[in-house]
């Protein structure tokens, strides 16, 4: 299984198998909304695979437990992955 990290909109990223089941699980699981032209307009800005240079540059602020950790998107999804998450999920997001 390749699970990879998409970016949906400008605040939200999602990882999983691939763009669709992403865009599923956001649409049925996060905004209990079906999956519409209309919706993918409202919801959805150009929606794409984060590329494995922007993998390694961009930052994941993990702020679980008090202090806040800093770590690659990479680095933080390669933790996901050991740890037996359960994709598609969200990633990270910019609005918490």
């Amino acid at each position: 299984m390749s699970i990879k990290v998409f970016e949906l909109n400008d605040t939200e990223w999602y990882a999983g198998e691939s763009l669709e089941a992403c865009i599923d699980y956001y649409f049925k699981e996060v905004l209990g909304e079906e999956d519409t032209p209309e919706a993918r307009e409202d919801y959805l800005d150009e929606p794409c695979e984060v590329s494995e240079e922007a993998m390694n540059r961009m930052q994941f602020h993990d702020l679980d437990g008090g202090d806040e950790t800093v770590r690659s998107f990479r680095e933080q999804l390669d933790l996901l992955i050991a740890g037996g998450q359960e994709f598609p999920m969200m990633f990270a997001t910019t609005e918490y």
